[in-house]
């Protein structure tokens, strides 16, 4: 149920204006049926990302040169335009890029929450000090967290560059048990394709995952990295878990 909302739609605005810029965003979606499935939700997309994921599909996010910053006139109509159709949408999903990258995410959730708004996080996991902030103080009532890889060193870097260390994977490691742990609505998340996900990789990323695991489609259309790569059929990955059935080994398929 969304908050009860004291100020003035004029003075949520003007506060949005400040908190939509602060996080820095690149991107955003009135509408979307699909980033929040069973919720009708607008969609903010903060710049910047700690990955360089080769199948990434948002690379005027991530790659610096091609970031864009949204200006003050682009926050301000995204702040006015979610403030004037709070009644049409079931909440806010933020997501990236990275969005726990962004020191001031705690203020735009505030805000967000301000105006009513039930908010999702999408996350790589790699920040569990600001997740386990957000989920103790109720900033948010749903996430989302890719993995990428098995919770490897090796892994991580073949999928998601040479940057990654193995603080970082460890980061990972304990954002997932903090999700595994919350009451809240969780979603661990993966694409899965080959030559990157062979047999051996999806059975270790399945037994680090508790709850369902969903398993999103891999697109080749537009992705950070040129590369020669096959999505991983659902009936193979079935066979590799030694499952016939998606229900019976808790994978949900997207």
């Amino acid at each position: 149920m969304n908050r009860v909302v004291s100020a003035t739609p004029g003075e949520l605005v003007a506060h949005g204006e400040k908190a939509v810029s602060a996080v820095l965003p690149g991107g955003f979606l009135k509408q979307s049926f699909i980033d929040w499935p069973g919720h009708i939700a607008a969609v903010l997309y903060t710049t910047g990302c700690n990955m360089r994921c080769v199948y990434c599909h948002n690379p005027g996010l991530v790659r610096p040169e091609l970031i864009r910053p949204y200006g003050a006139a682009e926050c301000r109509r995204i702040a006015d335009w979610l403030v004037g159709n709070r009644n049409l949408l079931d909440g806010v999903v933020v997501s990236g890029g990275e969005p726990t990258l962004q020191r001031r995410l705690p203020g735009f959730l505030q805000w967000l929450r301000s105006c009513g708004f039930r908010v999702k996080l999408d996350t790589n996991g790699t920040n569990p000090q600001l997740l386990e902030e957000l989920l103790h103080e109720h900033m948010v009532d749903a996430v989302s967290m890719d993995l990428k890889a098995p919770l490897e060193l090796q892994a991580h870097r073949e999928v998601c560059g040479r940057g990654i260390t193995s603080a970082m994977v460890d980061r990972i490691s304990r954002s997932l048990e903090l999700l595994q742990a919350w009451d809240g609505e969780v979603e661990i998340r993966s694409t899965l394709f080959r030559p990157f996900h062979d047999h051996r990789a999806i059975r270790e990323m399945y037994r680090s995952v508790t709850g369902t695991w969903t398993i999103q489609s891999y697109s080749p259309r537009v992705t950070l990295e040129s590369m020669e790569a096959a999505p991983c059929e659902k009936e193979d990955i079935l066979d590799m878990l030694g499952a016939g059935d998606d229900k019976a080994v808790g994978i949900r398929f997207r």
